[in-house]
C-alpha cells in the first residue's frame, strides 16, 4: 500500500460534507458506522479520493538514516547535527542528535531513523540529502549529496 501525502481534511457534519483524503480503512468505518445516506455516499467517495491521490506517483522510496562518521564540527559550543532530504516537493528532517534516544559523540550522530517518501518519476527524480548542523540559532549546512 502506498503511502498517501497528507492534506488538510475537513470534516463538517452539519453541512454533510467531507473533504480532503482520508485513509481507506478510516473511510470504510465511516460507511458502517454512519446510519445517513448522505454521510454513507460522502464517505465513499472519500475511498476514491484516497485512490485518485495515488496516481500521481508510481512508487514509494524507503530511506534508513542509520548514522555519520567524521563529520566536522566546531570545537566550542554544541553541534546537533540532522539530515534533511529533498525529493520533488517533499522535505523530510531527521531528529536532530539531541533528540535520538542514542546519542552519538560530536562527529559522529546516531539517527537509526526509517523515512518514506512518494515518487513520481523515479527516472528524473534524486534524492538530494543534505546534512546540516545546529551552532547556536544558525544552521549550516556540512556536506550535500544526490
Amino acid at each position: 500500500r502506498l503511502f498517501v501525502r497528507p492534506k488538510k481534511i475537513v470534516l463538517d457534519f452539519e453541512k454533510g460534507r467531507a473533504m480532503g483524503p482520508v485513509a481507506g480503512d478510516v473511510a470504510s468505518d465511516i460507511i458502517q458506522n454512519v446510519a445517513s445516506g448522505i454521510m454513507q455516499g460522502v464517505a465513499s467517495d472519500l475511498v476514491q479520493d484516497v485512490q485518485d491521490g495515488n496516481k500521481d506517483f508510481v512508487g514509494e522510496l524507503s530511506v534508513t538514516l542509520v548514522d555519520a562518521r567524521k563529520l566536522s564540527f566546531v570545537l566550542f559550543g554544541k553541534t546537533d547535527p540532522y539530515v534533511a532530504m529533498i525529493l520533488g516537493d517533499q522535505v523530510i528532517k531527521s531528529k536532530k542528535n539531541s533528540q535520538t534516544t542514542v546519542t552519538g559523540l560530536p562527529g559522529e550522530p546516531i539517527w537509526n531513523q526509517d523515512f518514506h517518501m512518494l515518487v513520481a518519476n523515479p527516472r528524473k527524480q534524486k534524492l538530494c540529502i543534505q546534512v546540516k548542523d545546529t551552532v547556536g540559532f544558525t544552521d549550516i549546512t556540512i556536506g550535500t549529496g544526490e
